[in-house]
């Protein structure tokens, strides 16, 4: 999974075949002295196409409770039908101001389709998806 942050907004890049559809998401602030992380930001509900790019905004879901504005440190994760995936953001990653087409992916900035190379072998079917562009 890559992530990206747009003017306010987290977008993510996910392994995705066209019968796999996003079922949920959640952003729960790592605390170090929590023991259970409650979501601070959920998801239900994907009406935002069949692109593997998922914009994480009330435009994209039917159901959104909470925020993450203020997180610095977090988990993400996508339960999608087939798969989930989930990463760790920390305030010094470089996820806010990439490049249009930029995620980050384990660390690294990469393209999408860079990303979608380096999960070709295990999710072939990525190419017959149609891409999308994230942000605005």
């Amino acid at each position: 999974m890559g992530v990206r942050e747009d003017d306010g907004v987290l977008s993510v890049i996910v392994r995705r075949c066209q019968d796999d559809e996003p079922l949920g998401a959640e952003i729960a602030s790592y605390e170090s002295d929590a023991d259970d992380m409650e979501p601070d930001w959920a998801a239900k509900g994907y009406v935002g196409g069949t692109s593997d790019i998922i914009r994480l905004d009330s435009e994209h879901w039917q159901e959104v409770e909470g925020s993450y504005q203020s997180l610095d440190w977090f988990g993400l994760s996508i339960d999608m039908s087939n798969h989930s995936e989930g990463t760790e953001v920390r305030e010094d990653d470089p996820y806010r101001g990439l490049g249009r087409d930029e995620f980050l992916v384990n660390d690294k900035v990469m393209t999408a389709d860079e990303f979608r190379r380096l999960v070709a072998a295990d999710f072939p079917c990525l190419r017959d998806i149609p891409t999308g562009s994230p942000g605005p």
